[in-house]
């Protein structure tokens, strides 16, 4: 229990290093599955967000279960506020989790509710869209629902809302779960950053959702030009202890290949 606690708390930068022949020197700063509340107070956060701004990120993305049905109000508002903050040149994204839907017994809160509390502080809410901007294009991903039944938008869908002129882009998709890797490769996708398995939280649940299943529980995974990457997260869920992957957010530079 102590070394869960201790784990849970100290989180840690994990780099990754990539190739692409349509991007140089770009660096973006992945956060996901915070659960505010549970492991992390709005003075913790402050302190990791100073962190994360001396990283100099070129974009900050947010990949969902940054709030659950354990947070207030008041906490929602306070880490929205310090999210905002963190020094970025393109902006900060945002695409839902799963625990944000307000499916959660004792939720206090909607997801429009989330919407307009991150917009009223600059942070870009993408729910089955795209946005294209100079050096990339940004695909935000509706969450799948813990049972992937949801009926959002197919990639190939959101892909055809970019400009022709834009579609040679470096193209990153933002999807809470780790799903439908095989068909992101296929459709051209650069990179796609994810969340929501925590990484196994609690030991040995790795190598359990591993076993059960062909997605990417933790880490990178490359199919010909495009990769994946998912990350355990900067929190956890329901219960202040980590003790199956450490707490992390995620740095990702890009290099010419």
């Amino acid at each position: 229990l102590g070394y869960g606690y201790y784990n849970i708390k100290h989180v840690v930068a994990t780099d990754y290093q990539l190739t692409s022949d349509k991007l140089d020197d770009f660096k973006i700063v992945e956060i996901v599955d915070l659960h505010m509340g549970t492991s992390m107070n709005v003075s913790e956060l402050k302190q990791h967000c100073q962190q994360i701004s001396a990283e100099n990120p070129d974009l900050v993305v947010l990949t969902g279960d940054i709030f659950d049905e354990n947070t207030t109000y008041d906490e929602m508002i306070g880490a929205s506020k310090t999210l905002s903050q963190i020094n970025n040149r393109l902006g900060i994204y945002f695409v839902y989790g799963n625990h944000e839907q307000a499916d959660y017994p004792g939720t206090i809160f909607t997801p429009q509710q989330i919407e307009n509390i991150l917009e009223s502080d600059g942070i870009v809410v993408l729910d089955d869209e795209a946005v294209v901007l100079d050096e990339i294009n940004i695909i935000g991903r509706s969450d799948a629902s813990f049972y992937g039944t949801s009926d959002r938008a197919t990639t190939a869908e959101l892909l055809a809302q970019i400009p022709a002129d834009k579609k040679d882009n470096y193209t990153l998709l933002l999807d809470h779960q780790p799903l439908d890797l095989n068909e992101n490769a296929s459709l051209g996708i650069d990179l796609q950053l994810s969340g929501h398995t925590h990484g196994g939280q609690l030991f040995p649940m790795r190598f359990f959702q591993t076993l059960i299943s062909d997605t990417l529980v933790y880490g990178r995974r490359d199919i010909g030009n495009f990769t994946a990457i998912t990350t355990s997260g900067i929190g956890g869920w329901r219960y202040p202890i980590k003790t199956g992957a450490r707490s992390e957010y995620v740095v990702v530079e890009i290099d010419k290949t």
